[in-house]
């Protein structure tokens, strides 16, 4: 059974790797919708490694097979032969991870809510921390630098 390649033209960036018993060689190598098949059951970077690391490390360009590092962060994609941080899903995420958060902590702010006042305010301090997150964090390029706010314990 042969392994073909479906390859992105635009970003060389191989999609996904099919098993095919026949393939009308017409296919191969022929632009079809931005994309190419290439051979690959003989490819010596496949045969020493997974189909998945293969498809995450190597690239198609100048009619070679490439190798590349992988993925930085779940917020890179691949872009003119190179890894490009992609911000705007970072925080999105972030903002995403805040809502849930905020959400999760409505009840405290309900009027008839059982708690003194010192435990609401520091609900409150906790829910405005989260709302200038974003702001406070604008400068960050990873998850990990986001320093959540504890939750104030309620006893």
């Amino acid at each position: 059974m042969k392994k073909y390649a479906v390859i992105r033209l635009d970003t060389g960036e191989c999609l996904q790797i099919q098993r095919l018993i026949m393939i009308d060689d017409s296919v191969l190598n022929t632009e079809t919708d931005g994309l190419i098949y290439k051979d690959i059951t003989d490819n010596e970077y496949l045969l020493e490694n997974s189909e998945s690391d293969f498809r995450d490390r190597q690239y198609w360009r100048n009619n070679t097979w490439n190798t590349r590092e992988t993925r930085p962060t779940p917020y890179h994609f691949w872009k003119d032969y190179e890894w490009v941080q992609d911000l705007t899903n970072l925080f999105k995420t972030i903002r995403q991870h805040r809502d849930a958060r905020l959400f999760g902590s409505d009840w405290t702010q309900v009027a008839d809510v059982a708690m003194s006042d010192e435990v609401k305010q520091l609900w409150l301090h906790y829910r405005q921390q989260l709302r200038e997150l974003p702001e406070t964090y604008k400068d960050a390029t990873t998850w990990e630098e986001v320093q959540w706010p504890p939750k104030p314990m309620t006893n």
